[in-house]
């Protein structure tokens, strides 16, 4: 903690913090200010001014490049945790479970956060991640993208991070109130509240601009948020004595925070991650995709925007005029019925006045035009057809430009998957570092569905597990061709009687609905034959076991059946449970047995009244009553007219002097009586 260490250290490692950070401020600037002209062509802005006459458009095209070059590297990446022993192969599902709850949309949003990860470093050349948990007051996970202007580092320190031997982060923002409350909550030191002066104006301190990232916007001159504020910088600088973490305010060298970093965080690696798109073994900041199109870029605003340059000139000419006979040549501008005095004196009009000719460069544009977005797709590997435009008319051909494509981009999506890598471990150490006694986690798929729980004791498997890293798109082919490939071998044996004879006829059914995504409950009720199971009674069930998973207390399901007793020990079967849970379900069940024998009881009978019914409502013919005869059971029903009601054995119907309209109000009365009485 910060009050272990001393003052006089303390001092000496604000003074090399303050140091360092200026330094790599100073450093980094040159090649800041050529990102910065990515940026702007990025948001079609325009990098030089020109006469107001001429035209100046920013086209498209980095935007587009970009846009392209994003979506090609690798896709949306999942994270599964392997075993590499079968013991461990529960405890690595649950740990893939908690990293897709804790990466989810609803939770820290890896998803989303990654494309704007690769945007970075689509136009800076690198992609920075913060990644990192907490456990106090509870275990929480974080994952935060660091724009590239806000990242500092060891100029020397070359590609690998690990290595350097400082590197943090700047713009962090707090305000007074927050401040002061930490300061009395005992997270901060006293001398945070320096950094807060009286004649501080009530806005965000203006240190640095981001003026590219907003597209011709000033936040800076609109910075007003009402409170006092401070721009902090918070840096990981290695001593002899190990790593340290310092929060601090560089003008007034006010620190807010500092802690051995293995203290802070358990480890002494650095929270941040990050991947380069040209990795440069001596330069951390080595060059981006967008340095390689911006060029081009440029070359084609300046040959489109000449052209139509070209196009004005012709349309509204340059002119010659003799003062003489045109006395005011401004009258020349073209306006509908105007009328322009001349001293002619007999000569032609057309002798005052030469219109200086420009010639044509259409055709000359296109082509440098087409040659230069030809030349970019090919040095680039961002083709038309990667953009949706490929002209091909041959499917093969698209095919092989698409190999292309992915083999140009190969390597960076191979540093791009290698930090996701890194990532994954540092997300199963935060969760063993931070993680509670348990964490309740969905469990998807085949193995089971439902609620369950990571326990401490998963965390610690007996090797250390793999971590597999998968795009959604390659992901989701390689599963349709292995269930393409499944569904065809199933096609072979069945189609031949001999084979087709040794096959278990429900497993080969169960297999083909799991190639077509039914889930393992859909696949039970299709299966059904007696109709028993229901969906509302399976999600019933589902809702059943996880609230008493959850400690939770669950409505008696009134309308339970043998089948939805039946769904919920299945469901339980996939789970381990605690002894505890073992008890509540036991005694959810016992109470619920009544209430189903009750429920089946009742629909058989009222099955049995209808059938019934219909057997005595239906018009009687030669025909039917032969059928009748033909096709009686024993106990005098039809099966035609009844089916299976032969199998509950029912006596004939004694209809005590009722008439048929009386036993339907009957019926229909005992159908409206409640369950349980």
């Amino acid at each position: 903690m910060a009050n272990t260490i001393s003052k006089k250290l303390k001092e000496e490692l604000v003074e090399k913090a303050v140091k360092l950070i200026n330094q790599a401020d100073e450093y980094i600037k040159p090649r800041f200010e050529e990102i910065a002209k990515n940026e702007k062509l990025a948001n079609n802005q325009k990098l030089e001014d020109v006469d107001a006459y001429r035209y100046n458009i920013s086209l498209p095209i980095m935007s587009g490049f970009i846009d392209t070059l994003v979506s090609r590297i690798s896709g949306k990446l999942n994270i599964s945790f392997e075993p590499q022993d079968d013991a461990d192969i529960l405890k690595a599902r649950k740990i893939s479970a908690a990293w897709k709850k804790d990466s989810g949309p609803d939770k820290e949003n890896w998803k989303m956060k990654d494309i704007m990860a690769k945007k970075q470093a689509a136009l800076c050349g690198r992609a920075i991640y913060l990644i990192y948990a907490e456990s106090d007051p509870v275990y929480k996970h974080h994952f935060e993208i660091i724009d590239y202007k806000d990242f500092f580092c060891e100029p020397w320190g070359g590609w690998d991070l690990e290595k350097h031997l400082f590197c943090g982060r700047k713009n962090i923002i707090k305000t007074f109130l927050e401040t002061k409350q930490k300061v009395e909550e005992g997270i901060y030191l006293e001398e945070a509240l320096n950094a807060f002066s009286s004649e501080e104006r009530e806005a965000v301190a203006e240190e640095d601009t981001k003026d590219n990232a907003f597209n011709n916007l000033s936040p800076d001159q609109y910075n007003y948020v009402g409170t006092k504020t401070a721009r902090l910088h918070e840096i990981f600088l290695t001593t002899d004595d190990g790593r340290y973490y310092l929060l601090l305010h560089v003008p007034t060298k006010s620190l807010f925070s500092i802690q051995k970093l293995k203290d802070k965080l358990g480890s002494e690696k650095y929270p941040f991650e990050t991947w380069a798109t040209h990795p440069d073994v001596n330069n951390f900041w080595s060059k981006a995709p967008a340095d390689d199109i911006r060029l081009i870029n440029i070359a084609m605003n300046k040959i489109f925007n000449q052209a139509l340059d070209n196009i004005e000139k012709r349309n509204f000419p340059q002119k010659v005029v003799d003062q003489n006979t045109i006395k005011d040549p401004t009258t020349l501008k073209w306006k509908p019925n105007s009328i322009i005095p001349a001293e002619l004196f007999g000569q032609n009009a057309r002798n005052a006045i030469y219109e200086l000719e420009t010639p044509d460069n259409a055709s000359i544009t296109v082509n440098l035009i087409q040659f230069l977005d030809s030349f970019a797709g090919i040095k680039t590997g961002i083709t038309p057809g990667s953009q949706g435009q490929a002209q091909e008319g041959q499917v093969g051909i698209y095919y092989g430009n698409m190999e292309q494509i992915s083999k140009r981009l190969g390597p960076t999506s191979e540093f791009y998957k290698s930090a996701y890598v890194k990532l994954a471990k540092k997300y199963l150490d935060g969760l063993k570092e931070h993680m509670g006694e348990k964490m309740m986690i969905r469990m998807i798929g085949s193995e089971g569905f439902g609620w369950d729980e990571l326990r401490k004791e998963d965390l610690k498997t007996n090797q250390e597990l793999d971590y597999v890293i998968t795009s959604e798109e390659s992901e989701e082919e390689l599963m349709e061709m292995k269930s393409r490939r499944k569904i065809e071998s199933l096609a072979i044996i069945t189609n031949n009687p001999t084979f087709s004879a040794m096959l278990n006829p429900k497993e080969v059914i169960k297999h083909i609905l799991r190639t077509g995504n039914f889930r393992d409950e859909e696949i039970e009720r299709l299966l059904d034959l007696k109709g028993e199971l229901s969906e509302e009674a399976t999600v019933a069930a589902a809702d059943v076991f996880e609230k008493i998973i959850l400690g939770e207390k669950p409505k008696i399901y009134l309308n339970a059946t043998v089948a939805f007793l039946q769904s919920l020990i299945d469901i339980a079967k996939k789970k381990e449970l605690t002894t505890a849970q073992n008890a509540k379900l036991s005694e959810y069940i016992i109470k619920v047995v009544p209430i189903a024998q009750e429920n089946e009881k009742r629909t058989a009978y009222l099955k049995a009244r209808t059938m019934m019914l219909d057997a005595i409502t239906a018009p009687i013919t030669d025909e039917t009553m032969q059928k009748e005869t033909t096709n009686m059971t024993p106990n005098g029903l039809s099966v035609n007219n009844a089916p299976g009601i032969s199998s509950l054995n029912i006596p004939n119907p004694n209809f005590d002097g009722m008439n048929t309209q009386q036993m339907g109000q009957q019926a229909n009365a005992e159908v409206n009586q409640p369950i349980i009485k």
